[in-house]
């Protein structure tokens, strides 16, 4: 685990010990829930080093359960933040809101860290593995590991020597073992499907990880009338009708 991700989150696991304190010697209006989730920010803050340390030590990819939920949560967080600043008035309240306003750029800070490639400290042979092995979720997700061939395009014609190799997981020495153990596995029976059966079973577990982020993407797009509806019929209301608490977060 690098130097800088384990200061970064030292910090972080610190400044949530503190908002804790302050939390517990302080009086606020929402004190029990602001306990709670402090109580809880802090068991992650001082989870995420664990999980962050597992992570380096097994993978090349940046924690994708880490980088999720630092992204997320930093979001969440932000909009936490702005409300907090709009309702704190007493001291102990907007000294509240400055402490947890550091621990959200630590966090981003945090995120970003764990975001980056560890090609420094990875002792790899680079001919014979891909910058895809190495590229965290968001890399993954906007093909920005491609980013260089696409470049490269651009300046001349791409013959097999400029493409990237093949990531280990898909390669043919790694799934011809699995493969060759489910064909074994499988009587012929006079079943025309078997080799289509053992395909699927060898591959089963990249066939069915697209499955969910298109699912959430199919959900998404479906609630999108309901967002325009909501934001419209907002929009409508007149000026009398509107509370405060509309746009805080």
């Amino acid at each position: 685990m690098p130097w800088e991700l384990q200061i970064v989150s030292a910090i972080y696991a610190a400044l949530r010990l503190a908002i804790l304190i302050i939390t517990s010697l302080n009086t606020f209006e929402l004190r029990t829930l602001s306990f709670a989730t402090d109580t809880i920010c802090l068991i992650a803050a001082i989870v995420i080093p664990a999980l962050g340390f597992f992570g380096h030590s097994r993978s090349p990819r940046p924690s994708i359960l880490l980088s999720s939920f630092l992204s997320l949560t930093t979001l969440l967080d932000i909009a936490q933040v702005r409300t907090l600043w709009l309702l704190a008035k007493s001291p102990s309240e907007l000294n509240y809101v400055k402490l947890l306003t550091v621990a959200v750029v630590y966090k981003a800070v945090l995120f970003v860290l764990e975001s980056l490639q560890r090609r420094s400290w990875l002792k790899w042979d680079w001919k014979i593995h891909s910058p895809e092995e190495t590229t965290g979720i968001y890399g993954l997700g906007s093909y920005f590991w491609l980013a260089p061939i696409f470049a490269q395009g651009y300046r001349k014609i791409l013959d097999l020597s400029d493409l990237y190799p093949l990531d280990q997981k898909v390669a043919v020495e790694t799934l011809q073992p699995s493969f060759a153990r489910y064909s074994k596995n499988m009587r012929f029976n006079g079943d025309k499907n078997r080799l289509t059966k053992a395909l699927a079973r060898a591959l089963l577990v990249p066939l069915l990880l697209p499955v969910v982020p298109r699912v959430a993407l199919l959900g998404f797009t479906h609630c999108q009338p309901f967002l325009i509806e909501s934001i419209l019929n907002w929009l409508e209301e007149p000026n009398n009708t509107l509370k405060s608490d509309k746009g805080y977060g």
